[in-house]
């Protein structure tokens, strides 16, 4: 893996022996498909939060429609009611 500079980094090391890994991916559009591979292939669950795109398949995660600090407060809070 590589970071945003092209430079090795960013390794998962360690994440794969994780049960309940999730990926949130926040404001990844079409735009940055990269994100969005990164997530589909890496994640085995993806909570995607994107106010216009989205989509994702069901068998991969769940799509919320919402800006990201919106939708994260109200998941916390349905987390501590």
């Amino acid at each position: 893996m590589r970071n945003r500079n092209g430079k090795p980094g960013g390794s998962m090391t360690g994440l794969r022996n994780r049960s309940v890994l999730v990926v949130v991916e926040m404001g990844a559009g079409r735009v940055l498909p990269t994100v969005r591979h990164f997530s589909e292939c890496h994640g085995p669950r993806v909570v995607r939060i994107n106010s216009r795109e989205h989509q994702i398949a069901p068998h991969v995660g769940v799509g919320i429609a919402g800006g990201a600090m919106a939708t994260l407060a109200r998941i916390n809070q349905l987390l501590i009611a």
